[in-house]
């Protein structure tokens, strides 16, 4: 969802006005580590570029990879910070199926990453500048707080697996939603679930999972057993603002959920 431009990224983005790639303002020293930003205003020669209703770019930088979202595909590959430019290497994605205008959407920033725009930083605004595209986005710690993981309900939207991304089978509905009292309820993909849990810290200890009996193909059926895997792996979590990150025991292994 797009959202006002603050006076700070007015600001960052008049030091850009025509200017294009080349000498835009500041260049960034270095990439933020371990932060995601989301979209605040996307231009294209100077006039506001509009996203798909109810959609934002949403970029995240985790050591040396990248990872972005514009409403339908995750896309992930490595990033690196060149001559004040963004360097992203083998650019891929998950392949859910969307609407023509979100694909194109996909399409557009895949294109937009992978042409080394121009990247300040200053505070909590990251401000990319390609062509005539510019893209202005805020931290998302000040730009949506986190959701709560007690009576959220929780999509899950991505399973990773080491460096490998696949997007849930089109006829899965995997949610989940941790109740305040200790409960856990939802769809593992295929069977209802339900479970209780204990929160501690970061770490989530899920015990007497139970489910209905169902086949769903057996596409499905393996999705589903790796969310009841990672569940039953007491997984560490993480929330950054409407996205939860679930780490099973096998650490390479994790889940990506979004709030309803």
């Amino acid at each position: 969802m797009m959202r006002p431009t603050t006076i700070g990224t007015s600001l960052a983005m008049l030091a850009l006005a025509g200017c294009g790639t080349d000498g835009a303002g500041q260049q960034a020293a270095e990439l933020p580590e371990d932060r995601t930003f989301v979209s605040t205003s996307v231009s294209e020669g100077g006039e506001p570029r509009p996203l798909v209703d109810g959609t934002e770019v949403r970029l995240t930088f985790d050591g040396g990879e990248l990872r972005a979202h514009a409403g339908c595909n995750h896309l992930f590959g490595n990033v690196r910070l060149q001559d004040g430019r963004l360097q992203v290497n083998g650019l891929g994605g998950t392949e859910i199926g969307c609407s023509p205008e979100l694909a194109e959407q996909d399409e557009w920033l895949s294109g937009f990453l992978t042409g080394e725009p121009a990247v300040e930083l200053d505070d909590e605004t990251l401000v990319l500048a390609g062509g005539e595209t510019t893209i202005v986005l805020a931290d998302s710690g000040e730009a949506e707080p986190d959701r709560a993981l007690e009576e959220t309900r929780w999509l899950v939207d991505t399973v990773l697996d080491g460096d490998v991304a696949s997007s849930v089978p089109r006829d899965a509905a995997a949610h989940l939603t941790f109740a305040a009292g200790g409960e856990v309820r939802g769809n593992a993909g295929c069977n209802s679930l339900d479970a209780r849990y204990t929160a501690t810290g970061s770490r989530l200890d899920v015990e007497e999972i139970t489910t209905t009996n169902m086949s769903c193909g057996q596409h499905v059926d393996r999705f589903e057993r790796t969310v009841l895997d990672v569940l039953a792996g007491e997984p560490s979590y993480e929330i950054d603002g409407d996205r939860l990150t679930l780490t099973g025991g096998e650490r390479d292994r994790r889940l990506r959920l979004t709030a309803e």
